[in-house]
């Protein structure tokens, strides 16, 4: 059995517009499992699962990716698996069925794609045998986007699946030890590391012999890249950053938000994305100097990656 998991706040456009990028793939899947977490949730968001076929968990809390994806690893019953992210979609949906069948045929063991992957000058990521202990394994993360895995592999872990910190002196799950060296390394603190969602569990099931196909090219962050990436066809695509969608919608004062600049800073993808999925960002927009036609050239950008219908029939 294959199932579906989709992690989602359950933003009413957001998830909507996730549902009918879903719904070209729904075939490759035998079960879809939501868990709308976050006291914003509504029944609206349940509703529009349940029409599209799925099932949904309802969490009033917001548990992060560590409580929502172990949620619905409890929740279904499926042998193989595959995360999703609401701003995570499909281009090819043959793709899906595809990286299922490599996994249930003994081709691999896990499908996904590799983070730092993010700017057309990034190093093109090729992993090779694992090495517990080597420092750039502690690069070698993978996205909880379009990953491909068995359940029981990923239950086989230690169920931490969020971004999280170890302390120097500390030990990480199946990597090794944290020395100095492992701090200067990764150069946010002297006495502690922190890596980003799923490398922790990343290494756990590379140590333990797990094989990994990689899809490479799926984040479209850089502009540079998002215009030459797409010439490469990837199967699906990582808009990323759009968690951040409350602060808009609380209507925190722009200069307060991180990675705002004049101009928008990097928040410009962000509004070209949740604008083109129907959401009204209107009332941000006329508390900054962020320009129409700078989302405009966004969204340009962003029409070769959408291969499906994106409005209602």
């Amino acid at each position: 059995m294959r199932a579906a998991l989709l992690p989602t706040p359950g933003n009413p456009e957001m998830l909507a517009y996730w549902l009918r990028n879903y719904e070209t793939w729904r075939y490759a899947v035998d079960e879809l499992l939501v868990v709308v977490n976050s006291p914003d949730g509504t029944k609206d968001a349940a509703r529009a699962v349940l029409d599209a076929g799925g099932r949904c968990v309802e969490v009033p809390d917001t548990i992060g990716h560590d409580g929502a994806i172990l949620t619905a690893l409890y929740k279904t019953k499926a042998d193989l698996i595959v995360l999703c992210e609401d701003d995570a979609y499909v281009r090819r949906p043959e793709a899906v069925a595809a990286a299922f069948a490599r996994i249930e045929t003994g081709a691999t063991d896990l499908v996904g794609s590799p983070r730092h992957e993010d700017y057309v000058t990034s190093p093109f990521q090729e992993w090779g045998p694992y090495t517990p202990g080597d420092l750039a394994e502690l690069r070698h993360g993978l996205w909880p986007a379009f990953l491909f895995a068995r359940r029981a592999d990923l239950l086989a872990t230690d169920r931490i699946f969020g971004d999280r910190g170890w302390p120097r002196g500390g030990r990480i799950p199946g990597w090794g030890p944290v020395t100095a060296e492992t701090c200067d390394y990764i150069g946010i603190g002297a006495e502690f590391v922190h890596l980003d969602t799923l490398f922790g569990t990343t290494f756990q099931l590379r140590a333990a012999g797990l094989r990994t196909d990689l899809v490479h090219h799926v984040r479209v962050y850089d502009p540079a890249a998002t215009e030459e990436w797409v010439k490469e066809d990837p199967p699906w695509f990582h808009v990323t950053n759009l968690s951040t969608l409350p602060a808009v919608l609380a209507g925190d004062a722009p200069e307060t938000l991180p990675d705002y600049g004049p101009g928008g800073g990097l928040w410009t993808r962000r509004l070209a994305w949740w604008q083109r999925t129907g959401i009204d960002i209107s009332r941000f927009l006329a508390r900054t100097d962020i320009r129409q036609e700078e989302l405009d050239r966004w969204n340009r950008r962003f029409d070769p990656w959408v291969t499906w219908r994106e409005a209602p029939p």
